[in-house]
């Protein structure tokens, strides 16, 4: 919406921003393959990718023009999505395998249900006026800030190092 009606970018840059997700999704493969080599925590990578997630999210507020919007936009997008096979191997340590999948639905029904009605509130907003999304995108970029702090309080095992081939570790997410 913002990048159409208040930026008006190019064909490009709007493909770029709805294709964010799945670029996130497309870099988790070899970020998780290179990270399977070394010994940094989990909570530490999810910490990490939340906070670059809100910085862009920020730098998006102070955009001057349509390709810098775009360009934080969709690095804010995929720095998200990039982290699921980081939560997936969290939820295998955190949660009991006798509830594992109902804590993890809870946490799913309860993301949904949080999207569905800030995205109705933010279209709402939006409707009244367009120039309150430099408001609306730095209080989710706080949220984000705050979610990243909060990651690198989980508890959480020591990770090894996995020695097998690199391409089989890139294949895990895809498992």
């Amino acid at each position: 919406l913002l990048a159409i009606r208040y930026f008006a970018v190019g064909d490009f840059w709007k493909g770029l921003i709805s294709a964010s997700n799945f670029i996130g999704f497309l870099l988790a493969a070899p970020l998780t393959g290179l990270l399977a080599r070394t010994e940094i925590r989990r909570s530490r990578v999810l910490a990490s990718l939340t906070l670059l997630a809100s910085a862009a999210l920020i730098s998006a507020v102070f955009a001057g023009n349509g390709i810098f919007f775009a360009i934080a936009v969709t690095l804010s997008s995929a720095a998200i999505h990039i982290r699921q096979p980081f939560f997936t191997d969290l939820y295998s340590e955190v949660y009991p395998v006798e509830r594992r999948a109902r804590c993890i639905s809870l946490g799913l029904r309860l993301q949904l249900s949080f999207s569905v009605i800030l995205g109705l509130v933010y279209g709402q907003l939006l409707d009244l006026n367009l120039e309150l999304w430099r408001w609306i995108f730095a209080g989710v970029a706080l949220v984000i800030g705050i979610m990243a702090f909060l990651l690198l309080r989980l508890p959480q095992k020591l990770i090894h190092r996995h020695e097998e081939n690199w391409l089989r570790v890139m294949a895990i997410p895809f498992r």
